[in-house]
């Protein structure tokens, strides 16, 4: 059996998830391209599901890159192996209602004894 690679991952397929946790597995990259006449750069990495361990390509959004950054640091290529969450919202997007992606920010657990 041979699964479909290569889809870019939306809220659409992560809001059928039970499981919403995904683990980066590959450095990301920058691609280059045009919006509306203006030259754009976006990082873009492949993820895999904890669920069904289908992989996807992501472009995270500018909300989405701030908590990674929060998480993990500014390396992004100490990313790989790390595990985060998406959530879903509905929202407008370009005068349509969209479920859009969105990395869930959880502070890093720490387990130092405070104040001994």
């Amino acid at each position: 059996m041979v699964k479909v690679e290569g889809i870019a991952i939306d809220g659409t397929i992560v809001a059928e998830l039970k499981n919403k946790e995904f683990e980066i597995t590959s450095k990301p990259e920058y691609i280059e391209f045009e919006h509306e006449g203006v030259n754009k750069r976006k990082p873009t990495f492949v993820i895999k599901s904890v669920e069904d361990e289908s992989e996807h390509s992501y472009y995270p959004n500018k909300t989405s890159i701030k908590a990674l950054v929060k998480m993990y640091g500014e390396e992004m290529d100490n990313w790989v192996t790390k595990r985060f969450e998406f959530f879903v919202t509905e929202q407008m997007v370009r005068s349509e209602k969209r479920k859009v992606l969105y990395v869930e920010y959880k502070p890093a657990v720490t387990t130092e004894k405070v104040g001994v």
